[in-house]
C-alpha cells in the first residue's frame, strides 16, 4: 500500500483536527431532550395570574425528568416550580401551571434528568420558544378558545377595544384543555364552540364548571353532532339543547349584519330555557340565545355558530358582539371614549381597581396576621457592635501580632479568614440563638356563593426564632405562592429571594426550606372548591320599603363549626356595618335600616363594604381575588335587572388549629377565617 508523501502528512492532520473541532460543537448542539413550550392560550395569558405552560417532549432514550420552571414573582421573591415526568421517543406534552412575568424573558424551564440532576435540555419562556404574543395586565380583555375539530375562532370586534392592546383572543385544540380550575385564571372569557363534549376529558369540563361557579364566564354553541346527555358542562348549560332547525331571519336583520339572503334561514339548535334563564337576542327571537348566573360565574349558550357568519359591512360584527361581552365581562369593560379612540391602561377604572385592590387585599392580610408578639429585631446596634469588633480585631490586634511573628505579609490572607470567621459564625450563632416562639398564623378567605362554597385562599406566615428548616403542610388542592403586596409583575432586576414548590396536577405545594433568625415567610394558597364543599351561612332575607327607606328583614343561619361576627351586609339598595354574631347552628333574625352605599363607576371609590378601601382589614382582605371581586362589584351596582343579592362578609374569633401545619414542629397556632357568601334575595322593593 503506497505511504502518504511526508509533505502531505501535517496539512491533513491540522484538517482533520480542524474537522473534528467544528463538528464537536454541532454534535453537542444536540440536546438529550427536545423541548417545545406553548404559554397560555397559544401565547394569550394574563401577567401574574396563573396560566398554563404546556411543554412537550421528546427522548430517544426513555428516562425519568426533572422540570424546573423558574420566574420573578415581585419586587421581592422569584419563583421556581419543579414537577416530575417521564420522556420517551414519542413525544409527550404536560402541563403546567405558574403565574407569568410579563416580560417572558425573565422566565426560563430547564430539564433535568431525575437522577443525577444533570440538565439535559432549557430554554427561555420569550416569544420565540414559547409562541407568547401577549401579556396583558389587569385592564384589557384575554379570551380563549377552544372548539371542535372544524371550529374557527370567531372574529370578534367591540369598537375601540379591538386594537391589540385591549383585546387577545388565543386559542387551543380542545383536549388540551386544562384539568386544573387555577390554570383559566388568565381569562375573562372562555369561548367553547361546538365542542365534541363526548370526547371532551371529563375532568377539564369540571375544572371549567368549577372555575365558572368561582368567578368564570363562559360563552357556549353547539355544533350539529349530538351532545352527551349528562356532563359537567351540560349541567352548567342556561337551556337544554335539541335538534338542529332552521330559523327565520327577516330582511332588516340581514341587512344589519351584512348578510348574504342564504343567511334567512339560520341553521340553529332548539334551545329550551332553564329555570333562571334569561333570553338574549342580537339576531333577533327566532335565533335567541339563554343566559344564566351559576355561583359568581356567568354562563351564556347561542344556538347558532357566530363562526360560520359571513357577517360584511362596518360595525356588522360590533352589533353581534357588544350585547353578549355587556352580559359576560360587564358593560364598564367594553365602554367607548366618546371620541371613539383608544382607551389607555388607566381609563378603565373597574379593572384597574380590582387589580390594585388584590396588592391591597394582600397587605390588609399581613397586616392581620403578620404581627407576631415577641419577634426578635436586628437593630443598628448589633451591626455597629460587630463593625467595630472586627475593625479592632483586623487593625490593632493583627498587626501587633503579626509584627511579633514577623509575618506582616500575611496581613491580606489573615484579613479574610478574619471576615469569613465572624460571617461563619453569625450564620452558625443564627442556628442556636432564638428570639420568642415558633409562630404559624394563618388566614382562611372563604368565598360563598349560594349554597356552596366556590373558592379559598389561604395566607400563611411562619415566623422563626432561629434559622431552621421548616415543611409547611396544607390542602392538597392549594396553588401556593409568595405571599407578597409588591405585585409588580414587570420588575425583572433586583435581589431576590427564590421560593421553590413542588407541582402536581392537583396543586402547587412548598417544598421544604431554611428560614433565617427572626425571619417571617408569608405564603399564599389559592384553592378553588370542588361541588361538593359545604356552605357557611344560609339566608331568608328580603328588602322593604318603609316610608321611603329600605330595611332588611328576615334570618341568617350559621351553618358552620364555630361562632361567625357578621360584619357587613351590602345590597343594592344599601348596607349596613357590624350586626351582630351567630352561634354555630343558630340563626340571627334581621330588621336593618339600609344606608345608602357608594357606587363603583370611574373615578370613585369603590364600595366599601366590598373590600377596597373599607376601614377593617378584614374588609379589605377578602378582595383578594380580582375577577370574582369585579364579578360581585358589578351584580351589585352596574346591573339592576339580575336578579337581588345580598353580600354578607364575616369574620371568626381566632383559633389555636389550623387546617396549615408545620411537619415535625409545635408552633403557636393562630388562625383565622373571613367569610364573604353571595346569597339570593327573596324579594327587593328599593325606596
Amino acid at each position: 500500500m503506497p505511504r502518504m508523501p511526508a509533505t502531505w502528512r501535517i496539512p491533513v492532520r491540522i484538517i482533520a483536527v480542524i474537522t473534528l473541532i467544528l463538528c464537536a460543537p454541532a454534535a453537542a448542539k444536540e440536546p438529550p431532550v427536545k423541548l417545545d413550550v406553548v404559554v397560555g392560550f397559544h401565547g394569550v395569558y394574563r401577567a401574574g395570574a396563573w396560566t398554563p405552560v404546556y411543554l412537550t417532549l421528546q427522548s430517544a432514550t426513555p428516562r425519568a425528568v426533572l422540570i424546573e420552571l423558574s420566574m420573578p414573582h415581585d419586587a421581592s421573591h422569584t419563583m421556581r416550580i419543579t414537577s416530575l415526568a417521564s420522556v420517551s421517543a414519542d413525544a409527550a406534552t404536560l402541563a403546567m401551571v405558574a403565574p407569568l412575568p410579563a416580560d417572558l424573558q425573565l422566565a426560563s424551564v430547564v430539564v433535568r434528568d431525575a437522577a443525577s440532576g444533570r440538565a439535559l435540555t432549557d430554554a427561555t419562556l420569550d416569544r420565540s420558544t414559547a409562541g407568547a404574543r401577549f401579556a396583558s395586565d389587569f385592564d384589557d380583555l384575554v379570551i380563549g378558545f377552544a372548539g371542535g375539530i372544524t371550529a374557527l375562532p370567531p372574529r370578534i370586534e367591540l369598537g375601540n377595544l379591538s386594537g391589540a392592546t385591549a383585546l387577545a383572543l388565543g386559542a387551543l385544540p380542545a383536549n388540551r384543555l386544562p384539568a386544573a380550575a387555577v390554570a383559566y385564571d388568565s381569562l375573562d372569557l372562555l369561548i367553547l364552540g361546538a365542542p365534541d363534549l363526548a370526547r371532551m376529558d371529563l375532568a377539564a369540563q369540571q375544572a371549567i364548571a368549577d372555575w365558572v361557579y368561582a368567578g368564570g364566564s363562559l360563552l357556549f354553541w353547539p355544533g350539529t353532532d349530538p351532545l352527551p346527555a349528562a356532563s359537567p358542562i351540560m349541567e352548567l348549560l342556561p337551556a337544554d339543547v335539541g335538534e338542529n332547525a332552521l330559523a327565520a331571519i327577516g330582511p332588516d336583520m340581514l341587512q344589519s349584519f351584512g348578510l348574504p339572503t342564504r343567511f334567512a334561514r339560520l341553521p340553529v339548535r332548539q334551545l329550551a330555557p332553564r329555570p333562571g334563564a334569561r333570553s338574549i337576542a342580537p339576531m333577533g327571537e327566532s335565533a335567541a340565545g339563554f343566559w344564566i348566573d351559576r355561583g359568581l360565574g356567568r354562563v351564556m349558550i347561542l344556538p347558532f355558530e357566530p363562526s360560520a357568519l359571513l357577517m360584511q359591512g362596518q360595525g356588522a360584527h360590533q352589533r353581534l358582539w357588544r350585547p353578549i361581552f355587556a352580559r359576560l365581562v360587564g358593560e364598564a369593560r367594553i365602554a367607548e371614549t366618546a371620541d371613539g379612540t383608544n382607551m389607555n391602561a388607566f381609563s378603565n377604572m373597574n379593572a384597574y381597581l380590582s387589580g390594585f385592590g388584590q396588592n391591597n387585599a394582600i397587605d390588609a392580610a399581613i397586616n392581620l396576621i403578620g404581627n407576631i408578639p415577641g419577634m426578635g429585631r436586628f437593630g443598628f446596634s448589633y451591626v455597629l457592635v460587630v463593625l467595630l469588633g472586627l475593625m479592632i480585631v483586623v487593625g490593632p490586634v493583627d498587626w501587633l501580632v503579626l509584627n511579633k511573628l514577623g509575618r506582616q505579609p500575611w496581613t491580606l490572607y489573615t484579613t479574610a479568614g478574619w471576615i469569613a470567621l465572624v460571617t461563619l459564625g453569625a450564620v452558625y450563632a443564627g442556628s442556636l440563638l432564638r428570639s420568642g416562639d415558633l409562630h404559624l398564623r394563618t388566614l382562611e378567605l372563604i368565598e360563598q356563593a349560594g349554597d356552596r362554597v366556590v373558592a379559598r385562599s389561604h395566607v400563611s406566615v411562619i415566623y422563626s426564632p432561629r434559622t431552621q428548616r421548616y415543611e409547611l403542610s396544607g390542602p392538597p388542592t392549594a396553588w401556593w405562592r409568595p405571599g407578597s403586596a409588591q405585585m409588580n409583575y414587570y420588575v425583572g432586576g433586583g435581589l431576590k429571594q427564590n421560593v421553590a414548590f413542588r407541582q402536581s396536577a392537583g396543586g402547587n405545594l412548598p417544598v421544604p426550606a431554611s428560614i433565617p433568625v427572626w425571619s417571617m415567610r408569608f405564603l399564599r394558597g389559592d384553592e378553588i372548591a370542588p361541588p361538593d364543599a359545604p356552605p357557611w351561612i344560609h339566608a331568608d332575607l328580603s328588602i322593604e320599603n318603609r316610608a321611603g327607606k329600605p330595611f332588611l328583614t328576615g334570618a341568617l343561619r350559621n351553618a358552620g363549626s364555630v361562632a361567625i361576627q357578621i360584619d357587613s351586609l351590602t345590597t343594592r339598595a344599601g348596607a349596613a356595618s357590624a350586626v351582630g354574631a351567630i352561634a354555630p347552628g343558630a340563626s340571627l333574625a334581621l330588621n336593618l335600616p339600609l344606608r345608602p352605599s357608594a357606587t363603583v363607576a370611574p373615578n370613585d371609590d369603590p364600595t366599601p363594604e366590598l373590600g377596597q378601601w373599607a376601614a377593617s382589614d378584614a374588609a379589605r382582605a377578602i378582595a383578594i381575588d380580582p375577577q370574582r371581586q369585579s364579578r360581585l362589584t358589578r351584580r351589585l351596582t352596574q346591573e339592576p335587572d339580575v336578579p337581588p343579592i345580598v353580600c354578607v362578609v364575616a369574620t371568626t374569633a381566632p383559633e389555636p388549629a389550623s387546617p396549615l401545619s408545620l411537619v415535625g414542629q409545635s408552633p403557636k397556632v393562630e388562625h383565622r377565617r373571613i367569610i364573604r357568601a353571595t346569597l339570593p334575595l327573596r324579594s327587593e322593593v328599593t325606596p
